[in-house]
């Protein structure tokens, strides 16, 4: 049975800054969407240090006084930004970058986080994560990732509408995790009078059987599956109550991720919803996630709602 839905509260929105070019897009984009809802913007910075051995004879300048040096330095810079975009807090912290936002969304009790990416992409892309998905993973709250070419979906003009999100495409796999995010989308649509599009991708799985074994049955063939996930997809119609937001349903074969991308692109969408579990550890930093990569790769705008099951299921 669908979730309870979760509702969008866009009331405290937190954006990370580097002061970047592309820092800027995300400041835009938290700006846009509170000139239609009341709100708070908040900025932080946060200051990574590189832990790196300096022969004393080198160290002219105790390194205490440099760090509050640059610390204020910092704030300085923020406060001037804050002043331009009439933010209403400034937060500057020093550490992991992801770990500073991730607190700092705790602390102030975010509704959103507004950050943006690079687009990296590479072998050491790869192993390493970047900062936009390690808060991804870790965030308390939903985070909305923007790029440079997304500036399209802000107004520039007064009067022009503040945010256009006319399409939102959501990916649904029947899971719970899955439910969270669409009821979420709906709320999120209703608002903006914007139209969804859910999305169910089936990932057909070779079967490989052992040495020993033979493959006594044939596994359900490419038509089995696809009208399974359709039966799926009505009976997802059947059961949740849209609140009058345009709706279509599309079922596609491939992997996941990459079908989210490219039907994303095909239909230009405005804003793709997707929820993850905020799995971590090893396994997850070497598979990676469907969340993340589109994250990476689709051309709008993401936003990721995170869905962590409660200590009880977990033990179940």
């Amino acid at each position: 049975m669908p979730a309870t839905p979760a509702q969008p509260k866009i009331g405290t929105i937190l954006v990370p800054t580097d002061f970047s070019a592309e820092a800027q897009n995300a400041i835009d984009y938290a700006q846009a969407l509170l000139r239609e809802s009341e709100g708070t913007l908040h900025l932080v910075y946060v200051h990574e240090i590189d832990y790196v051995y300096v022969m004393p004879t080198v160290m002219t300048v105790p390194p205490v006084q440099m760090t509050e040096d640059m610390t204020r330095a910092h704030e300085e810079q923020l406060k001037q930004i804050a002043a331009r975009c009439s933010a209403t807090q400034t937060h500057t912290k020093s550490g992991r970058a992801f770990d500073g936002i991730c607190k700092t969304a705790a602390e102030i009790g975010a509704d959103l986080i507004i950050i943006s990416t690079h687009g990296n992409t590479g072998l050491k892309h790869l192993f390493l994560g970047s900062t936009t998905e390690r808060v991804v993973q870790h965030a308390p709250c939903p985070v909305l990732v923007v790029r440079e070419q997304e500036r399209e979906f802000v107004a520039n003009a007064p009067d022009e509408q503040p945010v256009h999100i006319g399409r939102i495409l959501v990916p649904v796999d029947f899971s719970e995790c899955s439910w969270h995010g669409l009821n979420y989308a709906l709320e999120f649509a209703k608002a903006r009078g914007a139209s969804v599009v859910l999305l169910h991708v089936v990932q057909l799985v070779p079967f490989m059987p052992g040495d020993r074994f033979g493959a006594y049955e044939a596994m359900p063939g490419r038509e089995v599956l696809e009208g399974a996930a359709r039966e799926q997809m009505q009976k997802v119609e059947q059961e949740t109550d849209f609140g009058g937001v345009p709706h279509e349903t599309k079922v596609v074969i491939g992997r996941p991720a990459d079908e989210i991308c490219r039907c994303a692109e095909q239909l230009r969408a405005d804003l793709v919803i997707i929820p993850t579990h905020g799995r971590t550890g090893l396994v997850h930093v070497l598979i990676g996630s469907t969340a993340e990569h589109v994250v990476r790769y689709a051309h709008c705008p993401v936003l990721v709602v995170p869905h962590r099951e409660s200590r009880s299921s977990q033990a179940g």
